[in-house]
């Protein structure tokens, strides 16, 4: 499935792609009640750059990839939080023209939450 990320923002140096709310919404819905699951507490987003983070600055000329993401639909529980993974040629190319490989080290994949425990 294919989402698109309409607008990214910077708070305190944590990049984030904003996406559509309906979508965490709908994910959301479909956790399973027995585990009494919390909404998140912020805007729908996928994190792109974490503050801990180095950043270089981006030059203005890059080029980058349509803003979209491809996700599975598929919801995990990863610690206390409900996540959809996602992956992103346009969040890949927007991390290396800050300086940073294209995931963070360990990863393979972005997400957005959807969820907590």
């Amino acid at each position: 499935m294919i989402g698109s990320i309409r607008q990214i923002i910077n708070e305190q140096n944590n990049f984030k792609g904003l996406i559509d709310q309906s979508l965490v919404d709908y994910y959301y819905s479909l956790i399973p009640k027995y585990y009494n699951a919390r909404k998140p507490g912020h805007d729908a987003h996928i994190t792109i750059i974490r503050q801990f983070e180095l950043v270089a600055f981006a030059p203005y000329d890059i080029k980058y990839d349509e803003p979209i993401f491809f996700y599975s639909g598929q919801i995990d529980l990863i610690g206390k939080h409900f996540v959809v993974y996602c992956n992103s040629r346009f969040i890949c190319q927007f991390r290396q023209s800050m300086g940073l490989p294209s995931y963070r080290h360990g990863f393979t994949n972005f997400h957005f939450t959807i969820g907590f425990l």
